[in-house]
């Protein structure tokens, strides 16, 4: 597959906050903590549901080409992801947010990413 992979701020260690940046900070902040509360109000899973999800999550899907991505999270800290290769940019379809473990940052959104290389053998990105 062929696919024209999106580059956003680079480069990543001179890239300055927006304020579009700080506001979807903001609003992972906020949608993170509602989960948390409406997870803890969640009734507890018996034992029986809980090992059907379980195996549920312990069988492997379909082999997927992957495409790692340096990005540079809200914190500032840079970092290497991984996402499908079909993916333009490294949060395609989904939050665009990693944990920033050294900065206690859960989450922390991807303001800036660029391309690095796939998984798909001859003719990788460099």
């Amino acid at each position: 597959m062929s696919a024209d992979h999106e580059c956003c701020g680079v480069p990543l260690e001179r890239y300055q906050l927006s304020r579009a940046d700080h506001r979807r900070q903001q609003e992972a902040v906020g949608v993170a903590a509602w989960v948390a509360e409406q997870v803890a109000k969640a009734p507890r899973m018996s034992d029986e549901q809980l090992e059907t999800v379980m195996e549920l999550l312990r069988e492997p899907g379909p082999p997927v080409e992957e495409m790692t991505w340096r990005v540079r999270l809200y914190c500032g800290h840079i970092r290497e992801v991984t996402s499908p290769r079909s993916w333009l940019r490294p949060y395609q379809g989904v939050s665009g947010q990693e944990p920033c473990v050294d900065r206690g940052l859960d989450p922390a959104t991807i303001v800036a990413f660029e391309p690095l290389a796939s998984d798909s053998g001859p003719g990788k990105l460099a």
